[in-house]
């Protein structure tokens, strides 16, 4: 048994039937259900400073990337954004969209971190703040 293995708290067969039901999840509520991990889980709770755990996007060299977007992009090619959990508070019911795929853009005004989603209304997963996006 290696080190890995010692040191979960549940079995590898129980690892593989939760990354598999995890899987199985419409994208909607996978990200609902990282939502809920990600606001009460923390990465390192003896830190002297605020951590929090969030979903992000990595873009590598994208094929076409619009020209509003670009400046975003750091001169390594790698693109980091942050997914933003859905503001149910928002107006969202005439709006909501089961998510397909990442086409909302923008940037989070308090923070500055960049955000992709599905959706134009959004809460910001770093400090939580309200995001429109285009």
């Amino acid at each position: 048994m290696d080190l890995r293995q010692r040191t979960l708290k549940f079995s590898h067969v129980e690892q593989q039937e939760l990354v598999s039901r995890l899987l199985e999840l419409p994208a909607h509520d996978f990200l609902e259900v990282l939502r809920a991990v990600f606001e009460t889980r923390v990465p390192d709770v003896e830190s002297r400073v605020e951590q929090k755990f969030f979903l992000g996007v990595a873009s590598i060299k994208p094929k076409l990337t619009p020209d509003r977007l670009q400046l975003a992009f750091q001169e390594s090619g790698i693109w980091l954004q942050a997914v933003p959990y859905v503001n149910w508070n928002a107006d969202v019911a005439n709006d909501y969209v089961v998510p397909e795929g990442f086409y909302e853009f923008g940037r989070c005004s308090t923070c500055q971190i960049d955000l992709i989603s599905s959706q134009r209304k959004a809460i910001c997963p770093v400090c939580g703040s309200n995001v429109p996006l285009t």
